[in-house]
């Protein structure tokens, strides 16, 4: 517990001192190669809100807030090992609600004991293969998908790396500390990943040691085919895994609860799989297509079952104030299972970019074939030496009982400036 209490002071550290650190380490640049960065974003973003949705929750019950700015200031330093990102968060929302945070993104030290890599710390790493999903991320748990790009945020390990001529291994450890969705309990892990070359493919293999999981195992490949095509695809293997459920669905005596109504389960002989490939052109034309089924998700009878219960509660408002309160914590509640990497089993997922200068442009789509649901983003970048302009839509549809056509949200309109300066 001791590493989680050490990281939880770093969460609540004020903007001063996020900074004081960052100085002290600063001043001293003379003694060894320094590289630091400042850079500012800057993100105004418009939400339009599907109203006819089952889990769209109406005020005064929740502020559903369409417009916001987002401004992020990120400071990034490495030193002799040492290595800190560090972010200030401020956000205006439309009816001029301040929000403001400050966390360490990463926080590590990189050194050497008798030849061998060693890292302690807060840091970010990604493992596996894949564009929109990766089944054998099972450290960090990245969110690929999301809307535009955002500083993630490392996860507390301690770890060893050896490398030779053909081969890679590294191992480490993660203490007690918050999950993702589904795996919410504290808990620590060892994890081991080995990659090597094959031909003219790279091979990836993890484990993956907790007690609440188990054994989580998996492979993965990446295979240059020819110099426009690549293929990659990975699987892994869960002893146990977690999902939540709605405890209403299994023992429906009433249609609410007073506390929060889904519950953790604990499952058997999960799995996760990714198939994909990535086709570009001398053209400056690239394409994306993967393929993936993940059993963390819900099945169609889940959500099925779900959305037929939120419904049920959203027919029981507009008897009294007090009523209403009780059924919106409920679809609240709900509402939770829109938080998962993957929403449904199977997802279908097409990219097709254009890049040419500085400027590139992309449109993607992602779809649930079990319920005819999808999502579509499109993208258009200018990206300079020091500074990154781009606009982005996202829109939600499908079939009326589709998961993405009942998310409580239409479509997603933003705006990105960042602006980077390199220090030294």
């Amino acid at each position: 517990m001791r590493w989680k209490k050490i990281y939880d002071i770093y969460f609540v550290l004020n903007i001063q001192l996020v900074f004081v650190p960052f100085f002290i380490l600063y001043s001293d640049c003379t003694v060894s190669a320094v590289n630091t960065t400042v850079s500012w974003q800057g993100v105004p973003a418009y939400t339009d809100f599907n109203q006819s949705s089952a889990f769209f929750i109406p005020k005064p019950f929740r502020e559903n807030k369409r417009q916001n700015i987002t401004n992020l200031l990120n400071i990034t330093y490495s030193r002799s090992g040492v290595n800190l990102a560090a972010e200030a968060r401020a956000t205006l929302q439309d009816d001029d609600e301040k929000r403001y945070d400050t966390q360490f993104n990463e926080f590590y030290y990189d050194f050497t004991v008798a030849e061998q890599d060693l890292s302690i710390g807060k840091k970010r790493l990604s493992w596996g293969v894949g564009y929109g999903f990766r089944p054998l991320d099972v450290v960090q748990k990245e969110n690929r998908r999301r809307l535009y790009d955002q500083t993630i945020e490392g996860v507390p390990l301690l770890s060893w790396d050896h490398f030779a001529a053909s081969w890679a291994l590294t191992v480490l450890y993660t203490p007690p500390s918050h999950g993702t969705f589904g795996n919410e309990a504290a808990e620590s892990a060892l994890a081991l990943k080995y990659q090597t070359a094959w031909q003219s493919a790279d091979i990836h293999s993890v484990i993956r040691i907790s007690k609440e999981n188990h054994t989580e195992i998996g492979g993965g490949f990446a295979n240059v085919v020819n110099e426009s095509l690549e293929l990659h695809g990975s699987f892994l293997y869960q002893r146990r895994y977690a999902k939540r459920l709605n405890r209403l669905i299994e023992n429906p005596q009433s249609p609410l609860l007073s506390e929060d109504p889904m519950q953790l389960h604990t499952l058997h002989n999960g799995g996760k799989a990714l198939f994909g490939f990535t086709w570009t052109t001398l053209a400056g034309i690239s394409l994306i297509g993967e393929m993936w089924y993940d059993k963390n998700a819900y099945s169609r009878r889940q959500w099925l079952a779900l959305r037929d219960l939120t419904v049920a509660q959203q027919q029981l408002t507009g008897i009294n104030a007090t009523m209403d309160e009780a059924i919106y914590n409920n679809i609240n509640a709900n509402s939770v299972v829109f938080q998962q990497t993957s929403i449904q089993r199977q997802n279908l997922f097409l990219r097709i970019s254009y890049e040419k200068f500085d400027w590139s442009s992309a449109i993607e789509g992602l779809v649930t074939p079990a319920d005819n649901g999808w999502v579509v983003t499109a993208v258009v970048t200018q990206q300079g030496n020091n500074h990154r302009l781009q606009w982005g839509l996202r829109l939600f549809g499908g079939k009326s009982d589709s998961v993405y056509n009942s998310v409580n949200k239409n479509k997603l309109v933003y705006f990105l400036w960042r602006w980077t300066i390199p220090l030294l």
